[in-house]
C-alpha cells in the first residue's frame, strides 16, 4: 500500500467514525492508481495527482498530505454549500412565483364562477 493510499484511508476512517459523515457516500476521498500517476478524488473532483503535486514548499519540505488534502475537501464544501443555498434561494423564487400563479388561477376560477352565477340570475 502507498503513501498516498494509506493517507487516503486514514481520512476516510476520520469521515466514517464522524456522525455526520458516515452516511454520506459522496464525502469520502476516492484513490486510483493508474501507469499515469496516483489521483485522489473527493466528490468527483480531482483534488491531488502525483504528476502535479501543487503542495506548498515549507522550509524544504512539502507540506503534509493530509493537510492538503483536507483544505482541499473543505474549499470542494464551500463550494458545494454555496452552490445549494443559490438552489434553495432560486427554488424558494420559482415556488413563490408558482404559489401566486395558483392563487391567480383560483382567483379567475372564482371570477368565473361568479360571472356566470350572476348571468344564470339574470336570464332567469
Amino acid at each position: 500500500m502507498s503513501d498516498v493510499q494509506k493517507v487516503v484511508n486514514e481520512i476516510n476512517e476520520k469521515l466514517f467514525n464522524d456522525p455526520v459523515s458516515e452516511t454520506d457516500y459522496f464525502r469520502y476521498l476516492e484513490y486510483t492508481t493508474t501507469p499515469v500517476g496516483d489521483f485522489v478524488k473527493y466528490m468527483g473532483h480531482f483534488i491531488w495527482d502525483s504528476e502535479n503535486d501543487y503542495r506548498e514548499w515549507i522550509d524544504d519540505e512539502q507540506e503534509p498530505l493530509e493537510g492538503y488534502l483536507i483544505k482541499q475537501m473543505i474549499e470542494i464544501n464551500k463550494v458545494v454549500v454555496s452552490s445549494l443555498r443559490v438552489l434553495d434561494k432560486r427554488y424558494k423564487a420559482i415556488s413563490k412565483v408558482m404559489d401566486n400563479r395558483l392563487k391567480g388561477d383560483e382567483l379567475r376560477a372564482d371570477i368565473l364562477e361568479r360571472t356566470q352565477a350572476f348571468v344564470d340570475d339574470q336570464n332567469k
